[in-house]
């Protein structure tokens, strides 16, 4: 509704990720169809919508998810695996991954990032890069922070250095101050 409501009136929009919940891949017939009614009723350009599914979500589910990403790759949805290497993580899934972006666990960068912490980081960019992942970190909070993030790679920074989360109003008036 609110990406609706922002095209109809051409204002500025961000894409929109929204969490799928583990209990949705327990009926995906029903899940696609709540999905398909809600994009009928709303028309939202799909370029501006990523699925978060949780790493946890997806090792569990494997068939139901990769079904999910098939249906929302024929209809120019992005699909996010997020919280990735919260402790499911294995290095022999990561080469059947079907999503097109990764979402870093936070955890990757709790307290201050040790040198092996970067090593390690820097690897898994590397590995996600090569296999055409874009890469989101969330829980950036410093600015030393951000500047090894962007120089490693990744795509896209969330976390507190930037903005704590915000109403809706705000967001409002954070956009349409830059058109």
């Amino acid at each position: 509704a609110w990406l609706k409501t922002r095209t109809d009136k051409g204002l500025p929009t961000i894409p929109v990720s929204l969490n799928v919940s583990p209990i949705h891949f327990s009926d995906i017939d029903k899940f696609e169809k709540k999905v398909y009614e809600i994009a009928s009723k709303y028309k939202p350009d799909p370029k501006l919508l990523i699925f978060e599914i949780t790493e946890e979500a997806y090792i569990h589910n494997y068939d139901a998810v990769n079904h999910m990403i098939a249906k929302c790759h024929e209809a120019g949805i992005r699909i996010s695996m997020d919280d990735f290497g919260s402790g499911y993580s294995s290095l022999n899934a990561m080469k059947d991954i079907q999503f097109d972006e990764i979402k870093m666990d936070k955890r990757f960068l709790d307290g201050k990032l040790s040198t092996n912490g970067k090593i390690v980081i820097e690897e898994i960019f590397h590995m996600l890069k090569r296999t055409n992942h874009s890469i989101v970190c969330e829980g950036v909070e410093t600015k030393e922070v951000a500047d090894f993030l962007i120089n490693a790679g990744c795509d896209e920074l969330q976390g507190y250095y930037y903005y704590k989360p915000i109403p809706v109003e705000e967001i409002n008036r954070l956009l349409d101050s830059i058109q």
